[in-house]
């Protein structure tokens, strides 16, 4: 299940990278914002699912350990999301400059 999730993280970006550039080129419909606000929410809600996979269901210590490392790995692809963001505007700066 962990595997699962994960992938449909990396998918979310990769949504990102090539939807958003077709989005900001202008050839399909959806408006640049748009598609990064549903992938930011689509991150978050998998992460929560994905931390809530990994609780542990039999007797042992009741930390939150085994659960912080899908939490920051949805966190690592949420900065990752805003990196790639932030990086398409910037092309996009460049591109109309020119």
């Amino acid at each position: 299940m962990f595997g699962f999730i994960s992938i449909l993280l990396l998918m979310a970006i990769f949504c990102q990278l090539i939807a958003g550039s077709l989005a900001m080129s202008e050839r399909i419909n959806f408006s640049f914002g748009w598609l990064t606000f549903a992938n930011f929410v689509f991150i978050c809600c998998v992460t929560f699912a994905l931390v809530q996979t990994v609780i542990p269901k039999e007797e042992g210590p009741k930390c939150g350990l085994s659960q912080m490392a899908p939490f920051f790995l949805g966190l690592a692809t949420l900065a990752l999301q805003l990196f790639i963001v932030i990086l398409q505007l910037l092309w996009v700066n460049v591109m109309k400059s020119k």
